[in-house]
């Protein structure tokens, strides 16, 4: 009886569907809604008008579908937690003046699709436009000037004729009593990040504090080599140079050790003892290479010591890649850009880790491997890796790219770059090259600054700050491949379309033969 009641039902259920679809296709719409009531040209002029004002309307409203990769254009995560605690209301203010040219409408659109994003995120942020011509309304023009939305020259080619006008175009944030300019707000990559590190920023009332140590001097001038990492740490935290004692406010440090560092007794001492209790961010070399002449010396032995103490071993060794950064051996007359084996590219990450948010690939100018040991006390993990074509120099340095002999097959594998240590009380990161954040080894596609500032949003701030995503595709490394499957891959391309258009021509020509 179980059996029968089933197949009635479902016979029943098929019917259901079969009158559906029989309903659907006899539907007339144009008797359902007494169309015939009007005439062909009322219902052409209805027609175009509801279609125009849909679009008006839609118009008015941004909608968008995110389908890249890394959600780049979507607010992060970090971004909508910040807005989410804001305890009062945040205005955004977008000053432009009505001459801006029409070729920067794209670039213009996207930024207000973007400012009306973070509008609609939280009730606490208000989002404003306030367009106004320089020339005629002389009050609007010295409020923006006064809040740092300065004018900008722009060149204009109209007739034939080239000419030079002033445009404002600027954001302003405001909360509470206190307001800041977004500078460069046309540079949409990374308005994201500039828009939150300011909302942070003035909502904050003390800025967590970051030490450096090694760093030198030369501070916010143009010789500084780490300009660009301070500037980006500098959005989130108060960055501070530490010659001396490091004082108890820091949250986080960080230690950079070159060629030219020679860490004192005293300054070992100094950090010993705050790696037992802090969180700190090392840069060191197993091998030294040397600025002028590329000479090689062993790294920081007592530092390296203190490290080891804690489950992280910097090796004495070079690691080479065939994916590697391209440099120019040219002279003055011309360019040769090859790639050089000891400047390493990688994107093999532990992705569990949440340092990686938004992260792509990194660059490594000569790179030590950097492991992690079994230490009771300490838990040590491995991070990031070189790409399985890889190779080391243990002995004999061979710095200059004619000098480098090739590997053998069996020399290949993947050697660990980067590595962190954790015990109950303190956070250590250790990488194997001290010119990682230097400005002259920085490639403009990696994402070193991205790394180390999300390192710092875990150490100096809970990780709040971390996996804001520059708004932009980000270029992938292609997966590295064995020689034989490159072959395949290379004739498929040459030959793949000629052999298709044979086919397709030769079963045509049998059809044909066929009929006649």
């Amino acid at each position: 009886m179980k059996i029968k009641s089933h197949w009635i039902k479902k016979i029943k259920f098929v019917d259901k569907i079969k009158a559906i679809r029989l309903n659907l296709r006899t539907i007339n719409l144009f008797q359902k809604l007494r169309l015939e009531r009007f005439t062909k040209s009322a219902i052409v002029i209805s027609t175009i008008a509801i279609f125009l004002v849909v679009n008006f309307v839609l118009s008015l409203v941004s909608l968008r579908l995110d389908l890249s990769k890394d959600k780049v254009y979507t607010l992060s995560e970090s971004t909508k937690n910040i807005i989410k605690n804001l305890k009062d209301q945040a205005t955004i203010t977008l000053y432009r003046s009505d001459n801006v040219p029409p070729r920067a409408t794209p670039v213009e659109r996207e930024i207000v699709d973007l400012l009306r994003e973070f509008d609609r995120s939280s009730s606490n942020i208000s989002f404003e436009i306030v367009t106004f011509n320089p020339q005629e309304d002389v009050e609007t023009a010295k409020k923006a000037y006064s809040l740092g939305v300065y004018p900008l020259s722009v060149s204009q080619q109209e007739a034939g004729e080239v000419s030079l006008s002033e445009i404002y175009f600027g954001v302003v944030l405001a909360y509470k009593d206190k307001t800041e300019p977004i500078l460069q707000s046309f540079n949409y990559s990374d308005l994201e990040y500039s828009l939150t590190a300011g909302i942070y920023r003035l909502s904050t009332e003390s800025l967590p504090e970051v030490g450096l140590i090694g760093f030198g001097s030369e501070v916010a001038t143009s010789r500084d080599p780490f300009s660009n990492f301070r500037g980006a740490a500098s959005r989130f935290y108060n960055v501070i140079d530490i010659t001396d004692k490091i004082p108890e406010t820091v949250k986080a440090l960080v230690v950079y050790d070159d060629h030219a560092k020679d860490f004192t007794n005293e300054e070992l001492d100094l950090l010993d003892n705050y790696f037992s209790k802090g969180r700190t961010i090392v840069f060191t070399d197993g091998v030294t290479v040397g600025d002028q002449a590329l000479e090689t010396a062993s790294g920081e032995a007592k530092l390296h010591a203190l490290l080891e103490k804690r489950g992280i071993k910097v090796e004495n060794n070079l690691v080479l890649s065939s994916q590697a950064e391209m440099v120019n051996l040219g002279n003055s007359g011309f360019s040769v850009f090859i790639p050089y084996p000891l400047w390493i590219k990688t994107d093999n990450f532990d992705n569990s880790s949440e340092f990686f948010n938004s992260i792509t690939n990194m660059t490594f100018p000569w790179v030590s491997t950097v492991r992690a040991l079994n230490k009771e006390g300490f838990n040590a993990k491995e991070l990031v890796f070189s790409t399985s074509q890889s190779w080391e120099q243990k002995d004999n340095f061979a710095i200059f790219p004619q000098a480098i002999t090739k590997p053998e097959a069996g020399d290949f594998k993947e050697f660990s770059v980067v590595a962190e240590s954790r015990s109950k009380n303190a956070k250590l990161t250790v990488i194997g090259s001290s010119r990682f954040i230097s400005n002259q080894y920085l490639s403009p596609e990696s994402s070193n600054i991205g790394f180390v500032t999300n390192i710092l949003s875990d150490y100096a701030s809970g990780g709040v700050l971390s996996g804001i995503a520059r708004r932009q595709n980000q270029v992938y490394s292609l997966p590295i491949l064995p020689k034989s499957i490159e072959e395949v891959y290379k004739y498929l391309n040459i030959l793949l379309l000629p052999l298709m258009f044979g086919l397709y021509g030769t079963v045509r020509i049998v059809k044909r033969s066929r009929e006649t």
